[in-house]
């Protein structure tokens, strides 16, 4: 992905993730990504400064899940800068819970309490 948003000739295994980004209309493929924590001196406002964070797009639609619990949605269709979370709308109840899920099935974590 870096190599292609340089411009340079890709090397690496395994396919760039700006297909979903470039491709017209919504991500045809699920994307997963993880980052793992071991030192945590992020300020605090970052993600990542609240432990692990796990993120899957589908769609038009960014799940993230914190390690310490806290999850976000995000709609790119109408928000492609992230600004507005969507987690606890009401009205987006049942895509954060097929997300959660995905991402769980995904990446192996267990359902929460």
């Amino acid at each position: 992905t870096i190599t292609a948003l340089a411009g340079m000739r890709d090397t690496f295994p395994g396919r760039s993730l700006l297909l979903p980004m470039d491709a017209p209309g919504p991500a045809a493929i699920p994307v997963v990504s993880e980052m793992a924590k071991t030192v945590n001196d992020d300020p605090k406002e970052w993600p990542g400064s609240k432990g692990w964070v796990k993120s899957l797009v589908v769609d038009q639609w960014h799940y993230i899940l914190l390690e310490n619990g806290e999850e976000e949605l995000f709609n790119l269709a109408t928000d492609l800068h992230e600004q507005t979370n969507l987690a606890a709308v009401p009205e987006h109840a049942a895509v954060l819970k097929d997300l959660r899920e995905r991402l769980q099935g995904i990446v192996g974590l267990k359902p929460a309490p």
